[in-house]
Order: C-alpha cells, then sequence, then structure tokens
C-alpha cells in the first residue's frame, strides 16, 4: 500500500536579510562505522553544512539510519542540534511511514525604503486604483509595513498601514511587476522501505549535490574565519572622477585592472602523489585557492575533497552519483567584486556639486570546478583532473609575477575605450538650504569651497592632489547662522560713501552731492589750500560744520566690520 510522506515535520519560515535565497553546500560527509568506529556495523551517516542568502544563515544537518534489524530500519534526523525525528527520547527511531521534513527560508525584497518605488492598491473599497507608496519594512510573516499617499479632501495625504499583502503591492515603473517575494525550501525526503536512499533538494527539484560550493577569496584564517561560514568577503577597486567628470584616478594599474575585471582563472603549481593530488589557482588578482584531492581511508572507497584547508566533500562515488568507473565532484567558486566610483554630486536639475559620494557597482561571479579520479583505490592519482570552466588546469594561463603597476589616471573616453567603464552620476536628491535657495535666485554661482553648491561654509577651498579627495556630508539643513549668513549677504558687497546717504534724502540732494564729491575728488590740493588754519581763527568767516562726513565717520567702519564678517563667511563675496 502506498503511503503518503509524512508532511508535519516543517519548521518556520525564516526570514533572511538578503535578496536573494541562494544555496551553497560547504560540506558534505557520508560515513559508516569504517570511517566513525563510534557508529555499529550497520549505520550509515550524512551531515551537510548549508549556507543559506550568502551566508546570513546555516544550517548543520544530521541523518542516522540504523538497518541493524531487516525491515525495520531506524532513522534520526537532527538539524542544528535539535532533534527533528524522533522530536523526543532517544536519537533513532522507526519509521511508520515515509518522512518528508521541509524547512522554507523567505528572502527580502529589493527597494525598502525608496520612496514611491512601488503602487499601493486598497485590499477594501479601493476600486482598481493604485497609490504612490514606500515601503518602510518587511515583516517575518512576510506582510509589508507600507506608508501611502491617499488623497483627503482637496490634497493627498500619506498613511501608514502596518500590514499589506504582497499582492496589494506593484512596482510603480516599467511594466508595473506585482511584488514577489523570493521563498525556497530545503526538503529531507526519508522512504521507509530504504531510508539510505534520503534524499536532500532544493524545492523538491534540484539535488543539494548540484549546490557544493565555495567563497571566493577565502576567509582569512588570520581573523579566525572559515569558509564554512559562507560568508562572502567583496574585493574591491577604487576610481576617483574628478570635479568636472573629465578624468578618473584608479589605484590599480593596468595590469591588475584588467585582471580584477576579466576574473581570469591561472594556474599556480600543482603536487602529485599516489595518496594526494594538489592544485593551486588564483582567480583575479586577488584570490587564491588549493584544491586537494586524497583517499584517507584504505578499508573504504571514500574519497576526501578539500579546498582551501576545508574538507568540502567526503563520500563514495555512488552517493554523488558519479559517471561509472569515476568518483566525480562538481562545485563552485562564488564571489563579489565592487567597483567603488567617488564622485561628485549632481543636483536634480543637472548642476554639479561640491559634495562627494561613493556609487558602488556590485558584479558577482562564478566559476564551474569538476575534479575526477578513478574508483579503483589501487590506482593514484596521476590521472585524476581538474577542469574549471571548461578548461583542464594544464591548459590555464600561468600566473604572473605581481607587478609593480602604478595607479591609472585616464581620460573619461580611454576609461571607456580600454576597459569598458563608464562613470556613474549620483543625484543628491535632498532639498538645499535657505541660503542655498537665495543665492540661486539672485544667480550667484557655487565659490571653489567646500561647502554643497553655491554655498560655501570656508574662505578657500582646499587643494587636492590628483589622487585624493575629501568625502563632504551631503546633508545641511537651514540653521539660525544660514539666517545670519542671508543677513550679511543682503548686504552691499562693497563700501561706498554714496551707500550711507540718508534714507530720507531726494533724489536732486543725491544728485548735488555727488557733484560735491566729484569736485573734491578732481581738485583735493585745493581743498587743502582752502582749510583755515590756525592763523585765522579770530576772522569773521563762519566756521563749516561738516555734518555729512561725521556721518560717514560714524557709519564706515561699522559697514567695514560687517564687509570682513561677510569675507570670513562666504568666498562669493571676495
Amino acid at each position: 500500500m502506498n503511503r503518503s510522506p509524512r508532511s508535519g515535520n516543517r519548521r518556520r519560515t525564516f526570514a533572511l536579510q538578503h535578496n536573494e535565497v541562494d544555496f551553497m553546500v560547504l560540506q558534505y560527509t557520508c560515513r559508516d562505522s569504517s570511517v566513525i568506529t563510534t557508529l555499529s556495523t550497520s549505520c550509515q551517516q550524512s551531515n551537510w553544512k548549508i549556507a543559506v542568502g550568502g551566508g546570513s544563515y546555516v544550517i548543520d544537518l544530521k541523518l542516522i539510519v540504523d538497518t541493524r534489524l531487516m525491515g525495520k530500519p531506524s532513522v534520526g534526523v537532527v538539524c542544528n542540534g535539535k532533534n527533528i525525528f524522533p522530536p523526543s527520547g532517544s536519537d533513532k527511531a522507526k519509521l511508520k511511514e515515509d518522512l518528508k521534513w521541509q524547512c522554507p527560508f523567505r528572502g527580502t525584497i529589493v527597494g525598502i525604503g525608496e520612496r514611491n518605488r512601488f503602487e499601493y492598491k486598497p485590499e477594501h473599497g479601493g476600486g482598481d486604483l493604485w497609490y504612490p507608496a514606500t515601503v518602510l519594512a518587511q515583516r517575518e510573516d512576510g506582510l509589508f509595513k507600507v506608508a501611502a499617499c491617499i488623497p483627503a479632501g482637496e490634497g493627498v495625504k500619506e498613511v501608514e498601514f502596518p500590514a499589506i499583502k504582497q499582492e496589494f503591492l506593484r512596482e510603480a515603473d516599467g511594466q508595473k511587476q506585482q511584488v514577489c517575494t523570493p521563498l525556497r525550501s530545503l526538503v529531507l525526503q526519508v522512504p521507509m522501505a530504504d531510508p539510505k536512499n534520503s534524499t536532500l533538494s532544493v524545492d523538491e527539484s534540484t539535488l543539494m549535490t548540484h549546490f557544493f560550493a565555495r567563497p571566493s577569496p577565502a576567509p582569512s584564517k588570520e581573523l579566525g574565519s572559515s569558509s564554512l561560514s559562507g560568508l562572502l568577503t567583496p574585493t574591491r577597486t577604487l576610481f576617483r572622477a574628478s570635479r568636472d567628470g573629465s578624468q578618473v584616478t584608479c589605484e590599480l594599474g593596468h595590469s591588475q585592472l584588467s585582471h580584477f575585471l576579466s576574473g581570469q582563472v591561472n594556474q599556480i603549481a600543482q603536487d602529485i602523489s599516489r595518496e594526494r593530488r594538489n592544485w593551486r589557482i588564483q582567480i583575479g588578482p586577488f584570490a587564491s585557492h588549493e584544491i586537494e584531492l586524497e583517499r584517507k581511508y584504505k578499508s573504504n572507497k571514500a574519497v576526501s575533497l578539500t579546498v582551501d584547508g576545508e574538507l568540502l566533500v567526503e563520500s563514495t562515488a555512488e552517493d554523488l552519483e558519479s559517471p561509472d568507473g569515476l568518483w566525480q565532484c562538481n562545485f563552485h567558486f562564488y564571489g563579489e567584486k565592487f567597483l567603488d566610483w567617488e564622485v561628485f554630486e549632481t543636483s536634480p536639475s543637472g548642476s554639479k556639486l561640491n559634495t562627494q559620494a561613493v556609487v558602488s557597482e556590485k558584479r558577482r561571479y562564478k566559476h564551474d570546478c569538476v575534479v575526477t579520479c578513478p574508483v579503483d583505490p589501487q590506482t593514484d592519482f596521476s590521472d585524476a583532473t581538474l577542469v574549471i570552466d571548461g578548461i583542464e588546469y594544464l591548459e590555464l594561463p600561468q600566473t604572473l609575477r605581481a607587478s609593480e603597476d602604478i595607479g591609472l589616471v585616464l581620460d573619461v573616453e580611454a576609461l571607456q575605450g580600454s576597459y569598458r567603464l563608464s562613470v556613474p552620476i549620483k543625484v543628491n536628491m535632498s532639498p538645499p538650504s535657505m541660503l542655498e535657495t537665495a543665492l540661486a535666485s539672485l544667480g550667484v554661482t557655487g565659490c571653489g569651497g567646500s561647502g554643497r553648491g553655491s554655498f560655501c561654509c570656508g574662505s578657500a577651498a582646499p587643494v587636492q592632489s590628483q589622487g585624493e579627495a575629501t568625502v563632504v556630508p551631503s546633508g545641511m539643513e537651514a540653521t539660525l547662522q544660514d539666517v545670519l549668513d542671508m543677513d550679511v549677504l543682503f548686504s552691499p558687497l562693497s563700501v561706498n560713501m554714496n551707500d550711507f546717504a540718508d534714507d530720507d534724502s531726494t533724489p536732486a540732494d543725491l544728485e548735488k552731492k555727488d557733484g560735491h564729491t566729484a569736485l573734491d575728488a578732481a581738485a583735493p590740493s585745493a581743498q587743502d589750500a582752502a582749510a583755515p588754519s590756525v592763523e585765522d581763527e579770530g576772522t569773521d568767516q563762519p566756521e563749516k560744520i561738516p555734518v555729512e562726513e561725521t556721518k560717514k565717520e560714524e557709519k564706515q567702519p561699522l559697514r567695514q566690520k560687517n564687509r570682513d564678517d561677510n569675507k570670513k563667511k562666504c568666498c562669493i563675496v571676495q
């Protein structure tokens, strides 16, 4: 009689802080009593160590099958130290039906926190209308916290919804695709009739033997990291763009940059003996790996494959479903590399700002590796082979000695023509301060200081070399100091005696005064000659009281002080 698998052993869905639900089998072993002495002669133990979501979660799964009693095998399943079957009591129990254990994982959507990236349709009473929405957070139960712009009276009101299903969210741009949360599951199936033929798969479709992988570059052992953590260590290179965007500086030389972009795999060296075969390779300029194949047990047909000093696979050819007469293991090197661009920001209107930001371009890479050797334990490893991306090891390019290339300084045309790279644009969407808006309305252009846009908080711009850059905070809000600076900026930018005329002076008075000023400037010696001397004090000439000049003398020092302060506050006045 056919029995349906027991599906009650389902774990809660794990929420990953990762946009993709990917799997890497970091270690797989299948051993019997000839390897593990604590097992009885009829026992077999299989272990999987699996990294999910880029190493954000690690599953350690163990399956023990005991066939000591014919027709009545005992099974034990343990996940991360917790018994899955049997739920309690002993470590093994007899199966009464097929066992199915499922562990689902949910990833995180892209675009959380990006304003109005999505659209929201009310679940009740909204018809077919969609409203601009921002996904604030993704809950562990798969629902979303959303802020949507809903019409209210004659205006629009932003309303926050605590739990929205993905069916009521879609992308705002493009083809208006519905939001779809990544969801995948690990499934262990143990048949009651033959538990040794148990399978572990992804979504009940792909066996876990297709997911053997290791991160590239290998984690640093000096920092206490292990390849079995599954965490990727990205490699990066930095580009700095000039303010006008015409030139780019790179910290790598030509040889290293070309190798970094191509990710070419090179051979370093190999070592061959009867019981061991060792290969060393280089991926790009910053990652090197060691792959070793050996037979550790004379009484067992299991072959051990070690990568970067950590065991990857230890099993027989049958466990890996290898071709006849061969032991074969397929695995991958996974990695991430970043191109970091330090660029000057641009305003929404297209004007170049004085602030800088780093735009990171992520590129993932994968290299497929196939290791094979004869099954017969009497043969040595001279016939073992390593094939990477379809190329046998001996046909890979030789690693060149590291050259001391100096950094590159390139025009953007040379960067595009030689490396097919283009400088990205970073738009700063933050609103300008009150001072920036005022200056822009007056048509005042930006200064050479370190401030953003037309605002400058220093009297002079620092001189930078081609290989240097200063990162300036992009957010600048209007403060009390902004208001005080505006008062200074709206005052006269040059000191002129005419600026101090009385408010009640008529145009005729001003014109007359200007005429006197011109005459005084044209004949200064005549004024000196007409000035009264000490000897003429007793004459009947009426005394002239320089009222206007006295006024000017009172106001001039004050204006001169404001002018000096103005120079200190903004170099636009210079």
